[in-house]
């Protein structure tokens, strides 16, 4: 499993991406930092002052606020 991670650290911005559709990466990524990601095109989940959007079959933007 290929998964790349690029943080911006002024605008809290996390992107992550993945190289295919291991079903085990979604479950990791629900253990570690995200309970439920968008899979849907376009859309959007948001938990307190963190939102993850939906960017592409393999992309999300994680973003804070805080």
């Amino acid at each position: 499993m290929a998964v790349s991670l690029s943080f911006e650290d002024e605008a809290r911005l996390l992107s992550l991406r993945w190289g295919s559709e291991d079903k085990s990466f979604l479950a990791s990524v629900k253990e570690l930092i995200w309970p439920t990601l968008p899979l849907k095109p376009c859309a959007a989940q948001q938990k307190d002052a963190v939102a993850a959007l939906w960017m592409g079959s393999n992309e999300w933007s994680i973003i804070s606020n805080e």
